[in-house]
């Protein structure tokens, strides 16, 4: 019996690295605690007792102790990472109602929705980008401008 649980877990494994090789979509294992681990970082399974098994990385540290039950889950990120900025580059406000004003920035600017999706841009004039998002629905809206990124709320 744990030979062919030992194989399915295997087979499992390999399956879920193998299928997410892009970079936005991974394959997550979840534990029965809730512990949510990608699959590229699981090295292999190791059975604890008579029905849990530990789950080691790659380097066979133990990142998962006394698992009875697992699951897997499909993640696709929306390729919004943290944001960032500088003290040369801001935003005048962090809550917007109709202009967002980009201090600093001598690059063009665009505003992508949560999802990823461009709806306005903008370009710089002496330093200063103003950019119309009295369209915009109420929401939470990226900029990015140059290297620079920032979360704002359009009211």
């Amino acid at each position: 019996m744990r030979g062919k649980i030992r194989a399915m877990l295997i087979g499992l494994c390999l399956l879920a690295t193998t299928t997410a090789q892009a970079e936005e979509a991974k394959w997550l294992l979840v534990t029965d605690s809730g512990t949510k681990l990608e699959m590229e970082n699981v090295g292999s399974f190791v059975f604890s007792g008579t029905d849990a098994f530990d789950i080691l990385d790659k380097s066979g540290t133990v990142i998962a102790p006394s698992v009875k039950k697992v699951s897997f889950e499909y993640f696709k990120s929306t390729g919004i990472q943290n944001t960032k900025g500088t003290k040369e580059t801001s935003l005048l406000s962090f809550t917007v109602d109709s202009q967002l004003t980009i201090v600093g920035s001598m690059s063009d600017t665009q505003v992508y929705t949560a999802s990823g999706v461009l709806v306005a841009s903008g370009k710089s004039k002496d330093g200063t980008t103003v950019i119309d998002v009295s369209h915009l629905s109420q929401g939470i809206y990226l900029v990015r401008s140059g290297n620079q990124s920032f979360k704002f709320v359009k009211k």
